[in-house]
């Protein structure tokens, strides 16, 4: 198929994934046909499996953070301790410390 002129001035790369996505309809369709699975739109029916929504762990964290408002104060009283070095205290390296070792 590499011989195939482009598609509505579409070319290169974006050609190639085009014959791809024909190669793959054709493939899809003699499976269909294999199986006897009639998807023809002139057989007088199209069916189609059912929709499925998949959502990941990241997109239900995202859901919880969004639920959480942002602590203007506490954000603005940070970056200032960061900014003058006074953010990290030894209380708060210890403290840090002992969580990650109970973590691990």
């Amino acid at each position: 198929m590499a011989d195939i002129a482009s598609f509505g001035g579409v070319s290169g790369s974006a050609n190639a994934y085009v014959s791809r996505g024909v190669s793959e309809y054709i493939k899809t369709v003699r499976e269909s046909q294999r199986l006897g699975v009639t998807t023809s739109a002139a057989a007088g029916e199209v069916s189609r499996g059912d929709d499925e929504v998949e959502v990941s762990d990241v997109a239900r964290y995202l859901n919880i953070l969004r639920g959480n408002p942002i602590r203007e104060e506490l954000v603005n009283r940070v970056k200032e301790e960061i900014a003058i070095g006074a953010y990290e205290t030894r209380e708060k390296i210890e403290s840090a410390i002992g969580e990650l070792a109970k973590d691990i």
